[in-house]
């Protein structure tokens, strides 16, 4: 589509006249500079960056692998702006962290092997509760948040490495 002279506001004409006027290589040189801008505010409408909270209470969840002594380990992060108690942590359905209160903007570094799982064991006829804690080598597949905000469920994906 060609654009005339007479189609334009006079002063957006005078603009236009003066553009024209510039040699041919300024021309390529602002096309390039408009298409740039265009292709970054594309991708960006078009893919946001991955640090936006996907779920309602505003948690970040990453899953680092350690080493051999420490294991994986999680790194929460409440990125919401009000704080969220009587926080219950758990993986894969049967381990379980618990926490009173993870403050506005907090990280939690949480090992695998901090969460705990109530089983009870049958000894000569007795029922014996005991508390064990998840195996470093757990590699967790799904996590839960439920707290006063709310619940989040997230599936996770190890880290690469």
């Amino acid at each position: 589509m060609v654009v005339s002279a007479a189609d334009l506001s006079p002063r957006l004409r005078d603009r236009w006249l003066e553009f024209r006027a510039r040699s041919i290589y300024f021309q390529l040189k602002a096309l390039v500079l408009i298409l740039y801008g265009a292709i970054v505010a594309v991708t960006l409408v078009w893919a946001p960056p991955p640090s936006a909270a996907k779920n309602q209470i505003g948690a970040r969840i990453m899953v680092l692998e350690g080493d051999i002594v420490v294991g994986r380990y999680l790194v929460i992060e409440n990125q919401s702006r009000s704080h969220w108690q009587a926080v219950r942590i758990t993986i894969d359905d049967d381990f379980v962290l618990e926490r009173d209160l993870v403050a506005a903007g907090e990280k939690l570094t949480l090992f695998v092997k901090d969460f705990k799982k109530r089983v009870v064991r049958k000894r000569r006829g007795r029922e014996i509760p005991k508390t064990i804690s998840a195996p470093a080598a757990l590699v967790p597949t799904f996590l839960r948040i439920e707290c006063s905000e709310g619940v989040a469920y997230q599936p996770l994906v190890p880290a690469a490495g």
